[in-house]
């Protein structure tokens, strides 16, 4: 079944940025940025009752993260940290492949001496998303991404010792996971970008009807390397 998200990037990931009249050109958007200012706002709820959200908030050097968890209105699970972002960039090259990669080192307890690093990385092709009549977009306002590959991992280390690591590898076919980004503003060196993804199905499954729901909204600034 094909994945398609429409974003308004996140691997994790983008929208790239458009001048005043929200247009753009490929000449603008290949380069090579640093995501220098980055808000994600991801939440979930479903009919049985369950509910969550993801917060994350980063500069170009530190970013903060809160987790939230709850089942019947009732907080189940809550964590706030900190972090260090070693790397935050976004290539776009001139032959439409494209290339992200996000590393975070999280601080889940400032007085102890472990720490957890994750290195998120995305590759694949982009190009424009062409004028379609009837919608509100203008030509060349949005970029669709196809995500080809996927990697993370995860490194728990404690007192400069590897207690543990996780990795993640997943591969996809041209088409098969879309993601399609809003410009907001180009500039030469600086781009803004928004994403919002909104979806809710309603399903009825005897005793238990309702409606699953699934937000996100991304927000950031690239600047260029």
């Amino acid at each position: 079944m094909k994945k398609i998200i429409n974003y308004s990037l996140s691997l994790a990931f983008l929208a790239l940025g458009m001048a005043s009249c929200a247009k753009s050109n490929k000449g603008k958007v290949t380069n090579e940025w640093k995501i220098v200012s980055y808000l994600k706002n991801d939440s979930f709820s479903n009919q049985g009752s369950q509910s969550g959200s993801n917060m994350m908030n980063m500069t170009e050097t530190t970013f903060t993260q809160h987790l939230l968890s709850s089942f019947n209105g009732t907080v189940m699970a809550e964590d706030s940290h900190s972090g260090i972002v070693n790397s935050h960039e976004l290539i776009l090259k001139k032959d439409g492949t494209w290339s992200l990669i996000e590393d975070l080192t999280h601080d889940y307890d400032s007085n102890v001496n472990s720490n957890t690093r994750q290195v998120f990385e995305q590759t694949g092709t982009w190009t424009f998303v062409g004028k379609t009549k009837g919608d509100d977009f203008k030509k060349n306002e949005r970029l669709l991404f196809n995500v080809l590959t996927e990697k993370k991992t995860s490194t728990y280390t404690d007192n400069d010792v590897v207690v543990s690591q996780y990795s993640m590898n997943h591969t996809y076919l041209t088409g098969e996971n879309v993601l399609i980004y809003t410009i907001k503003e180009s500039k030469k060196k600086e781009m803004e970008l928004e994403l919002v993804n909104d979806v809710a199905v309603t399903s009825n499954y005897g005793s238990n009807p309702g409606t699953n729901t699934d937000k996100l909204s991304i927000n950031m600034t690239l600047k260029q390397k």
